[in-house]
């Protein structure tokens, strides 16, 4: 059988993401769902992740799909930003567990700039193609940070500081290598293809563009004595605005806690509910979600503010919430908006991201700046409030995700890039 080969090396990469452990987020589930849509295609995928801690060696995703770990530098985690430094011992351990298994490949798709250095590595000793799937891009990142600075006034640390914190760097120019050397780039947004043409040089017939998904037979809209059941399993709230995520700074959700100060004035009973961070908070978290709750009361919000950690069931939680909101100063993409609107609920999504070149404002979602806190309490008014414009919302962003974001439909046309290379 045709076998492909997925690189993906950093965070906490199982089948069953635990979601919100330092640098684990929509990446996994990016990787995890094209593999199985892949394998719908006639392709068995094997997925090459580090190993550390005390994770196998070999999981099985599916049938088709495992997920192979290799080993290096011990068992300790090691943050992204400098992974790379570790990686040739995992491309010599990986090529030596190839050998000694007989595996081939076909082409080779890598993740982020971590495992795109690893995949510049393997694909010439397979001898195959390498496609290269930035997810987000280091100048990009480093230019929303210095302009979230100037909007809001808030000076970064010290470049020093925040060139140890993110390594930009020797991120920028291995990403750079990565992507000349590269059969293909990945763009996910066009804003990003553009990015990657003006900043890193590469040609536009050098890049393509894949959208993420998602499964539908999940993300759908729920029967009401299913979302009924969910809801008092939960104890969700009658009425109230979700936000979904990762821990970190640049989520947002500061500033959408300063929104809601607004919109509690008018409307006292919503709640805004927080699923962010994993099931297994780390100390970072704890301190961040501190932070987020010390906002709370000292904007006097604290009965209306309800932190979750990761749950199974984010569906019903998309189905049971009045508004999304997706409140990022910085979002490559923005899955999680696109999952909400799957579900039938109509969201507020950030013009900092790269999912507002997919939407059009007012017809299928709301693109506001999330550090225009006045505009963000108002657009949340707005679809509390406006029945009319909540369903339009509603209804046209379900049509345009199921019309575009399935995995099926990203995967087919995954594959037709790479037959042209």
């Amino acid at each position: 059988m045709k076998r492909i080969l997925m690189i993906s090396t950093h965070g906490y990469f199982e089948s069953k993401p635990s979601f919100g452990l330092p640098d684990t987020g929509g990446q996994v589930v990016f990787v995890i769902e094209l593999s199985r849509a892949l394998a719908k295609f006639g392709y068995e995928v094997d997925i090459l992740t580090r190993r550390f801690e005390d994770f196998p060696q070999i999981e099985k995703v599916s049938d088709e799909v495992r997920i192979i770990r290799v080993p290096c530098d011990g068992r300790d985690f090691i943050p992204k930003e400098y992974l790379v430094k570790y990686l040739a011992e995992l491309v010599d351990g990986f090529v030596e567990y190839c050998q000694h298994n007989g595996l081939e490949y076909e082409f080779i798709d890598s993740h982020y700039w971590d495992a795109g250095f690893v995949g510049v590595k393997l694909a010439p000793i397979f001898g195959v193609p390498h496609m290269f799937t930035p997810h987000s891009l280091g100048i990009w990142k480093k230019m929303q940070m210095q302009q979230t600075s100037v909007d809001t006034g808030v000076g970064l640390n010290n470049e020093e500081e925040v060139e140890r914190q993110h390594n930009f760097r020797q991120r920028i120019e291995t990403e750079k290598t990565i992507m000349s050397s590269a059969n293909k780039v990945i763009a996910t947004t066009p804003e990003q293809r553009d990015i990657i043409c003006e900043k890193y040089g590469i040609s536009e017939r050098e890049i393509a563009l894949t959208i993420p998904g998602f499964y539908p037979d999940k993300f759908r809209r729920m029967d009401k004595d299913t979302l009924n059941k969910a809801i008092d399993k939960y104890k969700l709230p009658p009425r109230f605005v979700l936000a979904v995520g990762r821990i970190t700074d640049y989520k947002g959700y500061d500033l959408l806690i300063k929104a809601m100060a607004r919109v509690v004035k008018e409307i006292p009973d919503i709640k805004l509910l927080l699923r962010i961070g994993s099931d297994r908070l780390t100390e970072e978290e704890i301190r961040k979600k501190t932070e987020l709750l010390q906002l709370a009361e000292s904007l006097d919000l604290v009965d209306n503010i309800l932190f979750y950690n990761y749950v199974e069931e984010l569906e019903a939680f998309y189905n049971a919430a009045e508004v999304f909101v997706l409140p990022s100063t910085y979002e490559p993409f923005g899955m999680v908006a696109i999952e909400s609107m799957a579900c039938g609920t109509p969201a507020i999504v950030t013009t900092k991201g790269g999912l507002k070149s997919f939407l059009k404002d007012g017809h299928d979602a709301l693109l506001v700046d999330p550090l225009d806190t006045r505009a963000l309490a108002e657009a949340i008014l707005k679809l509390l409030k406006d029945r009319t414009l909540h369903n339009k919302l509603s209804g046209n962003g379900y049509k345009k995700v199921h019309s575009m974001f399935t995995w099926a439909t990203i995967a087919d046309r995954s594959l037709k890039i790479i037959k042209q290379l």
